[in-house]
């Protein structure tokens, strides 16, 4: 199940980079893209946590 949280962590690290790389390329801003990846990822390491949490309990 740990692997599953880290695979987890890093889909949403990589989905971070491609949002960064999407919003640039359109003509976005490059600091709302990062504070959207940085929020991504936050929310990618709360998810990964909390299947680490899961996976110890059992």
């Amino acid at each position: 199940m740990i692997w599953l949280a880290a695979l987890t962590l890093l889909l949403f690290q990589g989905l971070a980079v491609c949002t960064i790389g999407a919003m640039v390329s359109v003509g976005l801003n490059p600091g709302a893209a990062m504070a959207t990846a940085v929020f991504e990822v936050i929310l990618g390491v709360i998810i990964a946590r909390a299947m680490c949490r899961g996976a110890q309990r059992v």
